[in-house]
């Protein structure tokens, strides 16, 4: 089965973003930099992961990067996760220990 491309769209509002495709350590490197660059401004980042057919240590890496680069000053909301985050997510405590990351 090939790989299914990885993506980032704008959305419809202001810092928020679709991503889909396998979100690996290779094809990450373009989110990390998006949200390094959303981070240095105050407020809320959202991410549809809803299309996200894989995602590995880098893609959580890159999460967790955009939770400490937000601080006090916003909250990292993920929207829609796939099933096969959302596991993630839960499986490495992501969710439950990173004060502003929201799993909706």
């Amino acid at each position: 089965m090939a790989e299914v491309p990885f993506v980032i769209e704008p959305l419809d509002r202001p810092r928020a973003y679709r991503v889909s495709g396998s979100f690996g350590v290779p094809s990450a490197g373009s989110l990390p930099e998006l949200l390094d660059e959303l981070c240095r401004t105050p407020g809320d980042i959202t991410l549809d992961l809803s299309g996200v057919t894989f995602m590995d240590s880098g893609g959580v890496r890159a999460l967790i990067q955009a939770c400490m680069g937000l601080g006090r000053s916003g909250t990292l909301r993920v929207v829609r996760p796939s099933e096969q985050v959302r596991r993630l997510l839960e499986l490495s405590g992501v969710e439950a220990n990173v004060e502003n990351l929201v799993v909706e």
